[in-house]
Parts: C-alpha cells; structure tokens; sequence
C-alpha cells in the first residue's frame, strides 16, 4: 500500500468508528504496517495489523445499515 492507501484506510475506520460507536477515535500510523487506535473517555490504545484494521472496518460498515435503516 502506498502512504496515502493508509491514510484513507484510517479515516474510513474512524469515520466508521464514530457512525456506528459514538465514540472518538483517532487512529497513529505505526511503522511497518502498524496502526495505534486510541479511544477516549476513558483512554485506551491498542494496536493494529494492516489487515486487522481492514477486517474491523468490513464490521464496523456491516453494522451500518442496521444503525440508519
């Protein structure tokens, strides 16, 4: 993936993040197809694999429709 493929996967999560949590979520680019996702009220980080973060994605959109519908 070229640097701006990461930064789009970022946003769609945190974006997909907050439509579905309610949440504030903001996500750290990592070296080596790391990500670190912060949480807040409380704080929490928790790192991610590339595909990982794709998979919770694919979940996050799947809830979606069940939201909004």
């Amino acid at each position: 993936m070229k640097p701006i493929d990461y930064e789009n996967l970022v946003k769609a999560y945190c974006s997909a993040w907050q439509a579905v949590k309610g949440g504030k979520c903001t996500m750290t680019i990592e070296p080596n197809g790391w990500f670190t996702r912060t949480l807040y009220n409380p704080a929490r980080h928790q790192s991610f694999r590339t595909s990982e973060l794709m998979q919770g994605l694919a979940d996050l959109t799947s809830r979606l429709p069940a939201k909004y519908l």
